[in-house]
């Protein structure tokens, strides 16, 4: 996306989500528990959730390590379907 959008947020947002990858290994007990009855149904919607959730990294000022990052997922997880 960096080199497809001159946004600089789009460099921000990589960068962020390569020090996230490398923080994923340490998500908590707790954390855990909450995502694990949306991956456990896996598919798409899990799927297009972290894909969302991922998006907004580097748009959005408040994720800035892991544990930001899965509320901002549980937040998205939540959201109303549109039928």
């Amino acid at each position: 996306m960096t080199a497809r959008y001159s946004d600089p947020r789009n460099a921000r947002g990589a960068e962020c989500l390569a020090k996230l990858a490398a923080e994923a290994a340490g998500l908590s007990d707790a954390d855990y528990m909450q995502l694990q009855p949306y991956f456990e149904s896996g598919g798409a919607p899990w799927r297009a959730a972290i894909s969302k959730a991922a998006r907004a990294v580097g748009f959005k000022h408040r994720i800035k390590d892991f544990p930001t990052f899965v509320e901002h997922l549980m937040e998205v997880l939540n959201e109303p379907v549109a039928a």
